[in-house]
């Protein structure tokens, strides 16, 4: 009975066997037959494009002119007239310094210069009268001295004469000299007026430009320091900065300024400037539109390096290889049998969509990506679909 059972068991398992082998067989013959997959290629023809080639950066919002405003003399401040993001114009009031100190001091310029001017009025009038006893003097001198040389007159009387007249001749001269003095004083103290009263208008600071307020360091009551910042403006006029080490970065480049409020901004490089990196460069753009952004936000810009109207090919088209730049040419046998071949170019200009090569590729080229393009000439599992 055991024997009969282990005879079944064995002829079970090799029916199995024989089972599992045909499957797999089945399974091989399967794939030996198996057609391999067939991709779509396209072929295009370069057609006439105005090609931008574009470097990305980064760029930084300021206000073209950021004036810190100061007072040249130390005093108190009276009054700020104005507030923070306060729009001004030029020539509006901003701060009100007190200038008590030097009305004072004008006044009391002024009563000096009134003190010195009554002054030189007397000592002119004084002058007059004494020219008027010098020439008396010097008559009574003549006679004296003719009336000395006839013997009429003695010595002494004749050399008192003439003493009298040399003393009233040095008083005058002496006034005189005093009034010259005196004059040099009274130009001297108007001219120190005349710089004091103007120096008033350091005590009313008025706005130079027109823009907004910036933020405010003092208030009123503080002690506004010369040359001590009160507060600092911001002009309406706004400009970008960006730095870079690329030559091809220049003056007059067209620049696309891309922001959520402002897309398509198109503008220039205004300036090249030289960057505290030896190895780096500065560029401004004069902005001709107001961004609606915080001063010193950063800005995604486009620079227009390249530009150019040529017959150009979509971007992929073009396939990377290790000993430089091709395109895959697509022609027909006389069979009407689909070829393909390398033909080797230089890129001169690429967007992101397009590319210019040189030279023109005037017949039709394959269209796919790079990993299809590589196997094209070597490969015949496709079809071909024209643009």
């Amino acid at each position: 009975m055991k024997k009969l059972i282990l005879f079944i068991i064995l002829i079970v398992l090799v029916l199995a066997g024989i089972k599992l082998i045909k499957n797999k067989n089945d399974e091989l013959a399967n794939e030996s037959f198996a057609v391999k997959p067939i991709f779509t290629v396209n072929v295009v023809k370069a057609k006439s494009k105005i090609v931008e080639e574009r470097s990305t950066f980064i760029a930084k919002l300021e206000s073209t002119l950021a004036p810190k405003i100061s007072t040249k003399v130390a005093a108190y401040i009276k009054k700020v007239h104005v507030v923070e993001n306060q729009e001004v114009k030029k020539g509006d009031l901003l701060i009100s310094i007190d200038s008590k100190e030097i009305e004072k001091s004008l006044i009391q310029i002024k009563n000096s210069i009134k003190s010195i001017q009554l002054s030189i009025d007397s000592m002119n009038a004084n002058v007059s009268s004494l020219r008027n006893e010098t020439k008396a003097s010097k008559s009574k001198l003549d006679r004296n001295k003719i009336l000395y040389k006839v013997g009429g007159l003695s010595k002494e009387k004749f050399e008192n004469s003439e003493v009298e007249y040399q003393l009233k001749k040095a008083k005058v001269d002496s006034t005189l000299k005093s009034i010259e003095a005196k004059t040099y004083e009274l130009k001297a103290i108007e001219n120190s007026y005349d710089s004091k009263k103007a120096s008033l208008e350091y005590y009313n600071i008025k706005s130079p430009i027109n823009g907004i307020v910036d933020s405010i360091m003092l208030k009123t009551g503080d002690m506004a320091l010369a040359g001590k910042t009160i507060l600092t403006l911001l002009s309406k006029e706004q400009k970008l900065t960006f730095t870079f080490s690329n030559s091809e970065i220049k003056k007059d480049l067209e620049v696309i300024v891309n922001n959520d409020s402002n897309n398509n901004v198109k503008t220039k490089i205004s300036k090249i400037l030289k960057s505290s990196d030896k190895f780096l460069y500065q560029a401004q753009i004069d902005l001709n539109t107001y961004l609606d952004l915080a001063i010193g936000s950063f800005v995604n810009i486009e620079v227009i390096t390249k530009k150019q109207e040529a017959k150009a090919l979509p971007i992929n088209t073009i396939l990377h290889r290790k000993d430089g730049t091709y395109v895959v040419l697509y022609e027909e046998d006389e069979n009407k049998n689909a070829k393909f071949s390398f033909k080797k170019v230089e890129v001169l200009v690429q967007s992101e969509d397009y590319v210019i090569t040189n030279p023109v590729i005037e017949q039709s080229v394959a269209l796919a990506s790079e990993s299809k393009l590589v196997i094209l000439p070597s490969s015949n599992n496709y079809t071909i679909v024209e643009k």
